[in-house]
């Protein structure tokens, strides 16, 4: 990682306003605001001794359902370059705890300005602390002193023999998504470093973290059950960020119902929510390629989607679950439109 820290450092003396920080969050919505017990402070840097791992293809969460009383935590990044052609980094690991060890499920999406990978890495481990493998090579987080939200994350992932590095840059957890001892969801946006092979570009970043003590409370289902998912992240030209989470469900259990939720950051750290979100998808085509949003009170805005590529995220499944590159038009509530670029997922299950 020393390249990347020694690019931040020039890129920083040359440029501040390289870090400036931009605005926006994906699949189901949550929210937060808490106190984390010791058991959930966020992984050390020096990891404890461990089973030996085992390896798969597939991760095993799949086949998993995550158990009552028992701990779960995912930390998930996105990175994307601010120059064309875009790459794109959608890196996430989680640790489920079970009855005497941790499962370690690593799920990696890459594009690569051209075409979409995706890997999956698998092992168990005595802690939920984070390890190195052959998919996830380094995944570090530090820590501010003070402790109060502040922190940043770097990492090594390698996919094909491509080695893929990322510097999220400072970041300040100021979105929340969801607040329950069961399922705590918190959310940054920045700006970073992406490295593909060396060659170092600037990045928008977006981190997520979930802490759960009682796994049972993330809704796990084995079958379809009738659920569909609009999920997108977008920066416009302004610096503007943004997130957006629509969920219809047929079968509504206690824990999981249909939701929606936008979150609008603007370039000077102020955060608004909405839950009055109204959405037109064309579904002539499947994944759909076109979404409207409209965010209403009290963020009157309008974004107009179209998907530019596609990754199948379930190749073979039983259901749909696809995420791609998109362009958007925003209006804003003056009616001024305004140019943007993200990611969307969409699940039809």
């Amino acid at each position: 990682m020393e390249e990347i820290k020694k690019a931040a450092s020039v890129s920083a003396k040359s440029n501040i306003g390289l870090f400036l920080l931009l605005c926006f969050g994906f699949l189901s919505c949550f929210a937060g605001g808490f106190i984390l017990a010791k058991t959930l402070l966020p992984p050390s840097l020096e990891p404890n001794p461990s089973s030996s791992p085992t390896s798969s293809n597939t991760p095993l969460s799949s086949t998993m359902p995550l158990q009552a009383g028992k701990r779960y935590f995912d930390d998930t990044v996105i990175a994307i370059t601010k120059s064309l052609p875009r790459k794109v980094l959608v890196a996430t690991l989680s640790r489920n705890e079970t009855n005497s060890q941790f499962v370690h499920n690593g799920r990696v999406s890459f594009f690569d300005g051209v075409t979409w990978k995706r890997k999956f890495s698998a092992n168990t481990y005595v802690d939920f602390q984070i390890h190195p493998g052959n998919l996830i090579k380094l995944w570090e987080t530090q820590i501010d002193k003070s402790r109060v939200l502040k922190e940043k994350t770097q990492g090594e992932i390698v996919v094909d023999n491509v080695s893929i590095k990322f510097d999220t840059g400072e970041l300040s957890n100021e979105m929340s998504l969801r607040s329950l001892p069961g399922y705590t969801k918190l959310m940054s946006r920045g700006t970073g470093l992406l490295s593909i092979d060396g060659v170092i570009a600037p990045a928008y970043i977006m981190y997520s973290r979930i802490y759960s003590q009682d796994a049972s409370q993330i809704q796990f289902y084995s079958e379809p059950f009738g659920l569909t998912t609009s999920w997108l992240i977008l920066w416009d030209d302004q610096g503007n960020f943004y997130h957006i989470d629509m969920t219809h469900v047929d079968k509504p259990t206690s824990i999981y119902e249909t939701h929606q939720v936008a979150i609008v950051e603007t370039p000077h750290d102020q955060v608004t929510k909405t839950f009055d979100v109204i959405s037109s998808i064309d579904l002539s085509v499947s994944p759909p390629e076109n979404y409207t949003f409209n965010l209403r009170y009290p963020l009157n805005l309008t974004l107009s989607i179209h998907r530019l590529d596609a990754l199948n995220k379930n190749e073979g499944g039983a259901y749909e679950w696809y995420m791609g590159n998109v362009e958007a038009v925003v209006t804003l509530a003056d009616g001024e439109k305004v140019n943007g670029f993200g990611l969307i997922e969409y699940i039809h299950k």
